[in-house]
């Protein structure tokens, strides 16, 4: 019998980039995070594979509806990051059925029940629609 030996090599600081920039970090949208020391450094969420600080507690409760922050060091470290979410963001909705998530001085429409869900965002805040058409339209969630 013979015994085939495997050759093990540690990937390259270059490889380990090439990596990362071709991972499809979208597949975490909707993930909330934080490192697993306890959370320094904040919560997270991933949002159009983008890793983004969620400010502040009253910020992330006008925000998810019974979420789960998982401790994952790995999406902190890895993830691109993105703008923070603006402290005080809202999901709003005018007098149709179109919801938005309003941060950084635009809305973006979360497009679909299944979006919301992925989210865990809260119910909606309802305005009156001529204050959503004054608001710049962003990219969209998800």
């Amino acid at each position: 019998m013979t015994q085939t030996s495997m050759s093990h090599q540690a990937a390259t600081k270059g490889q380990v980039h090439e990596a990362l920039a071709a991972t499809d970090w979208r597949l975490y949208d909707g993930q909330l995070v934080m490192r697993s020391n306890g959370g320094a450094g904040g919560i997270f969420l991933i949002m159009n594979g983008l890793l983004r600080l969620v400010p502040d507690p009253a910020t992330f409760a006008n925000l998810f509806n019974s979420p789960t922050v998982q401790q994952n060091d790995y999406l902190v470290d890895n993830c691109p990051p993105g703008p923070a979410i603006s402290s005080g963001a809202v999901i709003a909705q005018g007098a149709g059925p179109a919801q938005y998530l309003i941060t950084n001085d635009v809305k973006m429409w979360i497009p679909s029940p299944a979006v919301v869900a992925q989210f865990s965002f809260n119910s909606p805040v309802v305005v009156p629609n001529i204050l959503l058409e004054f608001i710049s339209t962003g990219p969209n969630v998800g």
